[in-house]
């Protein structure tokens, strides 16, 4: 019997994950007995089929199985075999070609043979009768598949899910041993040799953690596969692999070093349609390494030129090598009617040094993975393109790509591990001008418009978290965290807002009765109470006046109608200049301030005036041109209203009468998990004072806004994207924490020089504020807005924030807001295959994938 017992405690709390039951699903015209189980939640309907489908439930919740790189080889965590939930231990299942029809050898047979007992028994017994079936093959085929044990069940019918699929975090080779990383923490890991596969953790024995095989009956911690990892651990220096827990860099290297230009050029693409259509050969037999006629391998590491020699003539051999095609495998060429074996050849350096060059293939259209394996180009260049354009992992691929071999010509195919190792290789040597493709044709180096936004595409956290962040914050935090040395240059919520009493506030939403805060009018008592406590604030002299006015000197208690989303405005918990989000230097400021001082706009004369302030400042506009057709003029209670306005405008950037000294920003340093290739940081984020809080709880209340985030157990947050108008993606950055203000406040303040004059966000009302709290001059002439799609579950936010406020702004209104959006649904299509990357192979895939499309749009933008 052999049921892999191991790491119990530590996947405990995920088996409970998957104690949820769901209904079985039952034919109508089923005869099977059914069942009634009540619990304190629920009902549910099983039948004798329920473990099969509980064990399937609970495998997909908890990701415990994966598809390794020994061809058709799965691990799946075990159950209870009579209720189907999981048990801390695993099995290993494989699916192999054992039978063909005597009458049809085409038609054959797959079978899932299991290591526990009833799938070895199953196992043993086919193993002793011959592969050839006579008679009804799919009656066979049926019976056998009826035998199968609830594991190999379970394999057969979730291994053919492909975007389902859990994959190694890391997969690596050296000899003849095959090592998938299935699980970082606790550990455990698959070493196959040969055709065998066997399990590797690390379990408590006699008190102390020692590496152990799971599948082994004797000499658990030290035969050959605990022996195998421990090799492979010494080459990877690391000194204890009892307590290795993470991988953050992997390994993808090959032999080829000519980079491959990308988009091909004309001379490849002329060279793969020759290959393609037998008008060139290509003398596969030999394949010697041609001499670089520049670049680093023109030389050997040692200075000294290459032999000129011939290398066939020379004897120069390396040793045989196999050739791999979309379509059939190569292993020998006939030549003049003689079958002859395919080799590579080295060429030595002409100086005392030992240094060999070994074949290169770029000419060919090949990769050289390691002087025994060639891949075709046209392999590698196929999945590329599957990765950009669709969902397809790359064991998806490998299935596919196995099955049409095994159709077209039946000749071997390359191991999954191999293309793995092949495709890294391949993507690394495209020579991809990133800086280039991560930069808007249109809006070059410097984009005036940004939309920004997160997307749930994520890594493994607890790799994520392993890695350091850039250290480029200057505060040196003490034993509880918070920062010692902090800078406070940030302006205060309460001197933000025009109304900074909550209760005036409130009171104010009531007398405009269409908040959702209440529905009917002030009584008397309460108006007179939000007069009293308007007029104890200088500032609110001007408001208190103005209500007088419109309410009819307190006759009406209701504020009219028209009126109404100005005086919202003003009683929101939003900063005020959320209502003027005007530059330093703008004309619709200058004309409100000539307003303010007895101008008329609404005569003829002025009406471009007006059409400026209409465009730039339409919450103004909306509530001035109420009075335009007046024959009465203006009141003076308006124009004071205004003024007042534009003051409390002015102190969300600025500081009265206090010296906040000067800002000494710390050197910049990268953040691994950041890709910003034409905007690097120009300086580092200081602490500031407001981190102290979490979220600025002085402006928190019922009318702040808060995005909501769902959280997978295993996986990061995602990544966070800034495309400009045009829908280039700039840069993106891994999110260690949830989606918070904080990330694109750090991009905007750190890498422009500049900040971009809009800024689109679907929280863009929060991070308005949080980049107040901290560096108010840095954008005091950004504008911050909603996108179009997600302005209306902002209720509590000033209207300044709509972008629908500014229809009569072209630049504004002629803005896709939702180009993040449709960037991030684009990337949708690689989630699955880089959910379990290592993060350096994450950040890699990432990026390749973006630059793959901005190459697609910017090539759009230039054709339109």
């Amino acid at each position: 019997m052999s049921l892999y017992t191991n790491m119990a405690e530590r996947h405990q709390s995920e088996y409970d994950l998957s104690r949820k039951r769901r209904y079985a699903t039952m034919s109508a015209d089923s005869d099977t007995k059914r069942v009634r189980l009540e619990t304190s939640s629920s009902i549910s309907v099983i039948n004798d089929h329920h473990p099969k489908q509980e064990y399937i439930y609970q495998l997909e919740t908890t990701k415990r199985r994966w598809e390794i790189s020994s061809a058709n080889t799965y691990i799946l965590a075990n159950c209870n075999i009579a209720s189907g939930e999981l048990v801390p231990s695993y099995v290993i299942v494989k699916r192999q070609l054992l039978f063909h029809s005597t009458e049809d050898e085409s038609v054959t047979q797959y079978i899932h043979t299991c290591s526990c007992e009833n799938g070895v028994t199953q196992a043993e017994r086919l193993g002793s009768v011959s592969s050839g079936v006579s008679g009804n093959f799919e009656e066979f085929a049926s019976r056998e598949k009826s035998n199968y044990c609830i594991h190999s069940w379970a394999a057969s019918e979730l291994f053919s899910r492909p975007l389902n699929n859990a994959y190694p975090d890391y997969t690596t080779a050296y000899g003849d041993v095959l090592i998938d990383h299935l699980s970082v923490e606790p550990l455990l890991v698959s070493i196959t040799i040969g055709n065998s596969t066997h399990l590797v953790s690390v379990q408590k024995r006699f008190g102390a953690k020692k590496l152990s095989c799971l599948t082994c009956t004797y000499g658990k911690t030290s035969c050959e596969h605990v022996e195998s990892f421990r090799k492979w651990c010494e080459r990877q220096n690391i000194a204890s692999p009892e307590t290795y827990s993470t991988i953050n860099q992997s390994n993808f290297n090959c032999l080829s070093f000519t980079k491959i230009p990308y988009p091909l050029t004309e001379n490849l693409k002329e060279n793969f349609f020759k290959q393609q259509t037998g008008q060139k050969c290509i003398n596969l037999q030999n394949l010697v390494p041609a001499i670089p006629s520049v670049g680093t391998n023109s030389f050997c590491a040692h200075g000294h030129e290459w032999d000129i020699e011939d290398p066939v003539e020379q004897n120069w051999l390396v040793g045989p090598a196999t050739i791999y095609y979309g379509t059939h495998t190569l292993t020998h060429m006939y030549v003049e009617g003689e079958e002859k074996r395919i080799n590579v050849y080295y060429r030595p350096s002409s100086g005392p040094c030992n240094c060999q060059l070994f074949y290169d293939g770029n000419e060919d259209m090949m990769l050289n993975l390691n002087n025994k394996d060639i891949i075709h180009y046209s392999i590698l260049l196929l999945y590329l393109h599957l990765m950009v354009e669709s969902r397809n992992p790359l064991a998806s691929f490998h299935r596919a790509y196995s099955e049409r071999i095994a159709g077209m010509s039946g000749t071997d195919v390359l191991p999954l591990h191999k293309l793995r190792l092949g495709w890294n290789a391949f993507a690394r040597l495209l020579d991809i001008n990133y800086a280039s493709n991560f930069q808007c044709k249109v809006c070059e180096l410097h984009p005036q418009v940004v939309i920004c936004d997160g997307t749930s595409v994520g890594l493994n956290k607890k790799l994520l978290q392993s890695i350091p962040t850039d250290g480029s914050s200057a505060g040196i935090s003490n034993d509880q965290g918070v920062p010692t040395q902090t800078v406070d240059i940030g302006t205060r919520h309460s001197d933000r807002v025009f109304i900074s009493n909550p209760k005036v506030r409130r009171l104010l939403l009531q007398f405009c009765s269409t908040s959702k805060q209440s529905s009917k009018p002030l009584s008397s008592e309460e108006y007179s109470i939000m007069i009293d406590l308007m007029e104890k604030n200088d500032h609110l002299h001007s408001l208190a006046n103005y209500i007088k006015l419109i309410s009819s000197q307190g006759a009406h208690l209701q504020a009219p109608k028209e009126f109404c989303s100005f005086l919202e405005d003003l009683a929101k918990n939003s900063p005020t200049s959320a209502i003027l989000q005007l530059p330093v230097g703008s004309k619709a400021k200058k004309y409100i301030k000539e307003f303010i001082h007895g101008i008329d706009l609404f005569q003829g004369k002025n009406q471009y005036k007006l059409e400026i302030v209409q465009k730039d400042a339409p919450v103004i506009f909306d509530f001035l041109a109420k009075y335009g057709k007046r024959s009465d003029g203006v009141p003076t209670e308006v124009r004071c209203l205004l003024k007042d306005i534009l003051l409390k405008s002015r102190k969300s950037h600025t500081r009265d009468a206090e010296d906040t000294g000067t800002v000494v920003y710390p050197q910049p340093t990268e953040d691994p998990v950041a890709c910003f290739p034409c905007l690097p940081k120009h300086k580092g984020k200081p602490a500031y004072s407001q981190d102290k809080t979490t979220g600025d709880m002085s402006q928190r209340g019922q009318d702040t806004c808060r995005k909501v985030y769902s959280k997978h157990p295993s996986l990061s947050p995602g990544i966070f994207t800034v495309y400009c108008m045009h829908g280039v993606c700039y840069g993106f950055q891994a999110m260690r924490q949830v989606e918070s203000p904080k990330i694109p406040f750090e991009i905007l303040l750190t890498r422009f020089n500049n900040p971009p004059e809009i800024v689109i966000y679907d929280n863009a009302c929060r991070l308005h504020q949080y980049c107040l709290n901290r560096e108010p001059r840095h954008f005091i002439n950004t504008t911050f807005l909603v996108d179009r799609l997600h302005w209306k579950n902002h209720t509590g936010c000033s209207s300044g924030y709509s972008m629908e406020r500014y229809k009569s702004n072209k630049r504004i209104n002629s803005i896709n807001s939702q180009v993040c959006e449709q960037g991030n649904a684009e990337m949708q299509r690689i989630k699955a295959q880089v959910a379990y990357m290592l993060p350096d192979n994450f950040m890699f895939h990432i990026r390749l994938f973006l630059a793959m499309q901005n190459a697609k749009k910017n090539q759009l933008l230039m054709t339109a």
